[in-house]
């Protein structure tokens, strides 16, 4: 070398970079790699200096140089590699990461950068198996477990991504972007009280995590902290307005305490299409329209839901049971996910559409090629639905139906698909910006599921007790109704209520449940807290145990109502002025039992306490529950769908009628 040893020039530019000076650090390495291109520390320094100045590529033709002089140095492919992976040239990065570890295979971070580019490229297991190296040659590298995580969760195996996160964060513990992700593995396995703690911890780590926030409300709304839920997504908006997915989660959770309050739902479901949906280019012109109005119709269905799920108890027998000399059945899944349900529903259509990753636009381009005419949505405001998709306008008839107890609020949906009961004629239209379709025989059609055991004889036989039972999720239990099922057993001395929610697996939940019936002197002892069930057979074996269901208020249940009846047990609903608080009514009125309908709470107490002295009454009912449902419209999925296909037929002939 001229002038300064390279080992001197080496020492400046370390300190040039700890001074922040570096541009002169960069001429430094440069002025070294001039003379020997294939000095590995200068090269490695030069690299870092680009990637500290947010270019990675500046390194590219030096270490290019140094390859060249000398192809055996892992450390030069190593870093090509890096610099190539944050140039989003995934397939090249994966070469050079291979090069350099057939050079230097105990090299971990080279085993982790390769999983890296391999996940990128969609190689999910092999990425995963290069984890697992980097873990073996270096245990503590924080970045490889969590890494791992993310792969076993993608993978499915939520256990094990538990682990290797809670592994990262031990050695790394100020990342609030892996606490968040901790923390909503956490949620989503129902671990509610480690879960709220992590993203709690991830906020405190960044208080300008939206995401976390978001992630919190949800967790909260399962544990039952509503209104803590509704802080939580108020903060994830504050950080984030832009974020569609989370105030649809807010509106959603503003039914549980709040359901009878229609102004209020209504002025907030038009505010989130206004911020929303408003300004995207919908279409104006649809294949099909001015054809004959008798013709084969194309409809499609939307849903995130198309699996093991409580809206494919009610979608599965509609599809099953349409008239395909008048409907080509479409389903456009956007739930990214499969399972036994998925494939039963995929058979009963004409044709699937996976559109999960696929955005709006490109969604709305399928659905118009696809020629649809009438176009339905089963998600509404709910976890995974798509209504800026419907904003579109992809096809010339838009409906809302199924998943969601209230309007939309999106001007582009033309109608929502209701009963008489659920919506009582002249009551309910204002609050709607849909033209509502009341069906003749309820809105819902209940396919009970496969795994259902025998209900069994009335437990009150075997107890020597009359047992009531919940089993709706903990957000819809509010202090009034736990008042009111206070009453009931204060009524009734010696009778039990079983409670069952995916929220009870919260410790925090169950302590803070019991402390409520406490306040109303009703001992620990009378009141039975069940966590979830992994199966759908296990838990409706459950019912077994109740002999009279209790519904919840403002916001009814649905499925849990009609596996309640399936199971035998009869169910007292209390209804309300809106859809939310009448679905109960719909699904009770369906079934021929609206003598268990109760319009204040002292009747429904009232029904409750009848029910409960009247075992042999219940035999009888409890015997001959299944009977009864099969005759009844709830069951009667030929006549429930004759009766859609008529309202889809009416609105596209109303549809054909409008002005261009």
């Amino acid at each position: 070398m001229r002038g300064n040893s390279a080992a001197e020039l080496l020492a400046d530019a370390r300190r040039l970079r700890e001074a922040a000076r570096l541009t002169e650090a960069r001429a430094a390495c440069e002025k070294i790699l001039q003379e020997k291109p294939d000095q590995l520390e200068a090269a490695t320094l030069l690299w870092d200096l680009a990637f500290d100045a947010g270019s990675p590529g500046a390194a590219t033709d030096w270490l290019n140089r140094a390859i060249a002089a000398d192809n055996g140095v892992a450390g030069f492919h190593y870093m090509l590699g890096c610099v190539l992976q944050a140039q989003q040239k995934t397939d090249d990065a994966i070469a050079s990461f291979r090069r350099a570890l057939a050079l230097d295979p105990s090299d971990a971070k080279a085993h982790n950068n390769l999983g890296c580019t391999l996940e990128a490229a969609g190689n999910l297991a092999a990425a995963a198996q290069c984890y697992r190296e980097a873990i073996g040659l270096d245990p503590s590298m924080a970045h490889a477990h969590y890494n791992l995580g993310n792969a076993c969760r993608q993978l499915g195996d939520a256990k094990q991504a538990i682990q290797h996160i809670e592994r990262a964060l031990a050695g790394e513990p100020a990342h609030a972007d892996w606490r968040s992700n901790l923390g909503s593995l956490q949620y989503e396995q129902l671990q509610l009280d480690e879960a709220i703690s992590n993203l709690q911890k991830a906020i405190a780590l960044d208080p300008g995590f939206d995401r976390a926030y978001s992630a919190l409300g949800g967790a909260l709304v399962f544990a039952g902290r509503v209104e803590e839920a509704g802080a939580a997504f108020g903060k994830a908006l504050e950080l984030k307005p832009s974020r569609a997915d989370v105030e649809s989660w807010a509106l959603l959770s503003l039914h549980y305490g709040m359901g009878e309050n229609a102004p209020m739902l209504f002025d907030r479901h038009l505010a989130w299409a206004k911020r929303h949906a408003r300004g995207l280019p919908r279409a104006t012109t649809h294949r099909g329209v001015g054809q004959d109005a008798g013709r084969r119709l194309n409809i499609g269905y939307v849903s995130p839901d198309l699996m093991r799920h409580p809206v494919a108890s009610f979608i599965e027998p509609v599809l099953a049971a349409h008239d395909r000399g008048e409907f080509s059945v479409f389903c456009y899944s956007s739930g990214g996910r499969e399972d036994d349900t998925t494939r039963r529903l995929r058979g009963d259509c004409d044709y699937w559409r996976d559109i999960s990753g696929v955005s709006d636009m490109d969604a709305a381009d399928r659905i118009r090629a696809d020629g649809i005419d009438i176009l339905v949505d089963l998600a509404g405001h709910t976890g995974g639905g798509r209504l800026l998709l419907f904003a579109w306008k992809p096809a010339p008839v838009q409906i809302a139906w199924l998943g969601y107890p209230n309007t939309t609020g999106v001007p582009e949906m033309d109608y929502r698909l209701t009963d008489a009961v659920a919506d009582p004629e002249g009551e309910t239209e204002r609050f709607h910006t849909e033209k509502l379709i009341r069906l003749p025989n309820g809105f819902l059609c209940y396919g009970p599921p496969r795994e259902a055991p025998e209900p069994g004889d009335v437990p009150q036989v075997a107890a020597g007790h009359v047992t009531f039972g919940c089993f709706n999720n903990l957000a819809k239990i509010t202090p009034a109704m736990v008042a009111l099922w206070a009453g009931i057993l204060e009524a009734q001395p010696g009778a039990r209520l079983v409670l069952k929610a995916y929220g009870l697996a919260s410790e925090t939940a169950r302590h803070a449940l019991r402390a409520q019936f406490a306040r109303h002197q009703i001992a620990a002892g009378r009141v039975d807290l069940l966590p979830p069930e992994a199966s759908i057979a296990g838990h409706l074996a459950k019912y077994r145990g109740i002999d009279i269901g209790l519904d919840v208020f403002p916001y009814n249940g649905t499925t849990t109502t009609c596996e309640a009846l399936w199971m035998g047990v009869p169910v007292v609903t209390l209804a309300g002025k809106t859809h939310v608080s009448r679905t109960g009514a719909s699904i009770l009125g369906s079934a021929g039992l609206s003598a268990y309908v109760a319009g204040t709470p002292e009747q429904y107490v009232r029904i409750a306490l009848q029910l409960a002295g009247d075992a042999d009454g219940r035999r009888a009912l409890r015997a001959g529950m299944r009977e009864r449902l099969r005759a009844s419209p709830l069951l009667d999925a030929a006549q429930f769908t004759r009766g859609l296909e008529t309202a889809y037929r009416a609105a596209w002939e109303e549809r054909l009628r409008a002005p261009p």
